[in-house]
């Protein structure tokens, strides 16, 4: 009996200490903010702002920017006209997170070919 108590203490304990850890990757408030920039469009600058700055700020504490951070900021980019950012941000992302090299070399030399159109 006092064996079972002992084994769900510990249960217990590994599964709350997993509940307090703190994750590798440098997320800021993007699920907050991309609630706020589908479903309130009054707040879509700050949003855009907010993420802009999280990616120009280099993570602290070993963390890594999250997977897609870069690439969410380079569509920014891309919906303000600014190509060249935007594929400066797709780039940073296929630096970051080799795995979405084809996704990006896609989307960069789409949009190399618009830039050199111009």
């Amino acid at each position: 009996m006092a064996n079972n108590r002992i084994v769900f203490l510990i249960i217990g304990l590994l599964l709350l200490s997993g509940c307090g850890a703190t994750t590798q990757y440098k997320w800021g408030n993007y699920e907050k903010n991309m609630f706020d920039y589908y479903h309130q469009p009054s707040r879509k600058d700050k949003v855009i702002s907010d993420h802009l700055n999280m990616v120009a700020n280099p993570p602290i504490n070993g963390q890594k920017l999250a997977p897609g951070m870069f690439a969410e900021a380079g569509t920014f980019y891309l919906e303000q006209g600014d190509l060249a950012k935007a594929i400066e941000m797709y780039q940073l992302e296929r630096a970051a997170w080799p795995e979405s090299t084809k996704l990006m070399d896609a989307l960069i030399e789409n949009l190399q070919k618009k830039v050199g159109s111009k």
